[in-house]
């Protein structure tokens, strides 16, 4: 059996444990917490990348857009002086 003066130390030091049992969980808390805000952070990454890849998507249609309205506007041209004979000349007077 244990005596007097060795139970108070080991008393002591299971006080002592206890004490340090509360820095575990809050170590655990933190550790959620960072786990937390590491997510957070993700998710914000992961939402800038989107609005990027949905900017250049935008740009990538204006362009077409621009393409397409300038083709057009070539195929516009071309049927406009291909209905007009280059050397002919329209008389001015009134019908």
């Amino acid at each position: 059996m244990v005596g007097g003066n060795q139970r108070d130390v080991n008393r002591a030091r299971a006080q002592a444990r206890a004490a340090k049992a509360p820095q575990k969980t809050e170590k655990k808390e933190n550790l959620t917490k960072l786990n937390m805000t590491t997510a957070e952070i993700m998710r914000q990454k992961q939402q800038a990348a989107e609005e990027k890849k949905q900017a250049e998507e935008a740009k990538r249609l204006e362009e077409v857009r621009k393409a397409n309205e300038d083709r057009l506007a070539a195929q516009r041209a071309k049927s406009a002086a291909q209905s007009k004979p280059a050397g002919s000349v329209e008389s001015k007077t009134p019908a």
